[in-house]
């Protein structure tokens, strides 16, 4: 699942992020890390990026998306990443789009923690720092056992200029103003899934988990176990393949071990060229084989693409699908879960 968690400042997003990161076993990609990663290895993107903000500019967004795309591409992001902090803006949603495309990929969804400006104005102005160890507290969620004193140290407890409700607001405006046109564009892709933000941070978690589990089409766990479950291989050979005790002819090599297998023979370049566009009948049987998940592999002197039905078929059942090269696709597919189907198109 390609996931974005979106939400204003303090949502919770870090907190929520943590919990579903852990519960759906996805990378957390967060925008400010991203940076600070690139900054501390001075990759050639944080190089371009220190540049800017030296000069007390914004980075611009295509070196942002940039960033993205290198993180997200790798092998760890191969069944899904939450993202954290991006897209910030319009063209940096589209940047995600296209990004996801190239891999064919599509995103699974929007997550926006929705809480009222009132209430985001309290718990912030609610926080204290002691001046001695900077201790923190928060005068209803976690208060001092004397008003004002740290119960560490006995410093003076103080309320920092960016936790006073005037400055809050401000910020919020801010965010508003800026999210509002990101909003409007997944809500126009039927993408944004907008979930109550109040109530206790279990609470909140809560709605976040079942919300993603729809998404999935995940009704239970039971469910999933059974999606989960690989077919088994009777008979394996180049051209044919006997799944269940079925025989399959086919001109795509189905690897449902994880298993390399010589080429035995060549496919016809008059069928195929140098490429091959994979169809809705073709991944209507691989789906229909168990699969929860599918690892592409483009073949040395070729590429796989989806056709735009195999994709739409495929997003519609919540399948996730991979395209890499060979040797990259047999490295997924070997640390890839239960319930993935690694396809590999061997050409001329």
């Amino acid at each position: 699942m390609y996931l974005v968690l979106l939400g204003p400042p303090g949502a919770g997003k870090g907190t929520q992020a943590e919990r579903l990161c852990s519960e759906f076993k996805l990378p957390h990609v967060a925008s400010g890390d991203l940076f600070r990663e690139n900054l501390q290895d001075e990759t050639e993107l944080g190089k371009l990026a220190k540049g800017f903000m030296d000069a007390g500019q914004l980075v611009p967004d295509d070196v942002t998306i940039a960033m993205v795309g290198e993180r997200i591409s790798r092998p760890d992001c191969a069944a899904g990443v939450l993202l954290d902090g991006f897209p910030r803006t319009k063209i940096q949603a589209e940047g995600l789009d296209r990004i996801l495309s190239d891999m064919g990929k599509s995103l699974t969804g929007v997550l926006y923690i929705a809480v009222p400006d009132e209430t985001l104005v309290q718990r912030l102005s609610g926080r204290r720092i002691c001046k001695n160890c900077q201790t923190p507290y928060h005068i209803e969620h976690n208060p001092p056992k004397v008003e004002g004193i740290c119960d560490n140290c006995g410093g003076e407890l103080y309320q920092r200029d960016d936790d006073k409700p005037e400055t809050i607001q401000a910020r919020l405006d801010v965010f508003h103003k800026q999210t509002a046109p990101l909003i409007a564009y997944y809500q126009a892709a039927t993408l944004l899934h907008e979930v109550d933000g109040v109530g206790g941070i279990d609470e909140v978690s809560e709605r976040l988990i079942k919300t993603v589990k729809r998404l999935r089409g995940e009704a239970s766990k039971t469910s999933t176990e059974q999606t989960n479950a690989k077919p088994q291989i009777t008979k394996f050979k180049f051209g044919s393949i006997q799944v269940d005790g079925k025989k399959y002819t086919y001109d795509i090599i189905i690897r449902l071990d994880g298993s390399v297998q010589k080429r035995k023979k060549k496919l016809s370049k008059e069928k195929y060229g140098t490429s091959h566009k994979l169809s809705r009948k073709e991944m209507k049987f691989v789906y229909e084989k168990g699969a929860s998940s599918i690892v592409i592999g483009s073949g040395q002197s070729g590429n796989v693409k989806l056709s735009r039905k195999a994709r739409k078929y495929l997003q519609e059942r919540d399948c996730e699908v991979l395209i890499a090269p060979s040797q990259e696709a047999v490295l997924l597919w070997n640390n890839a879960g239960p319930g993935t189907i690694a396809l590999f198109h061997i050409t001329c």
